[in-house]
């Protein structure tokens, strides 16, 4: 199903993934998510967060999320909360996930990707 379309008011349970990524000083890196994203806009949120594809593991598609959207390439990532899932319903629109939550390290400095920025 596309992203788009699976949030809704009766969003399925799918499968996501959140990651907390720190530095070896120990500062944790916060995104603040697009005011114009359907879920959570303008929010204050975790590292990076994204759904897995289809077969795709949890630390997998953090790593291509963090690619993508930061530009590191080198992370040790491991899983804090494997069977973590929550449902919330925020401005009309259900969060409704099995949710990994990840922490990882990285000295890397980030490159945000401008071409991330999307309405989703």
């Amino acid at each position: 199903m596309p992203k788009l379309a699976a949030h809704s008011k009766n969003t399925p349970l799918h499968r996501g993934f959140s990651l907390f990524l720190f530095n070896r000083e120990g500062e944790l890196l916060l995104q603040q998510r697009n005011k114009t994203k359907k879920t959570w806009g303008g929010v204050w949120s975790n590292s990076v967060c994204g759904h897995p594809n289809f077969m795709n593991l949890p630390v997998k598609a953090a790593r291509r999320r963090l690619q993508f959207e930061l530009g590191i390439n080198m992370a040790e990532i491991s899983i804090a909360l494997p069977n973590y899932r929550y449902r919330v319903e925020k401005d009309g629109i259900v969060e409704n996930e099995l949710c990994p939550v990840m922490i990882g390290y990285t000295d890397e400095k980030p490159k945000p990707n401008p071409k991330r920025s999307c309405s989703y």
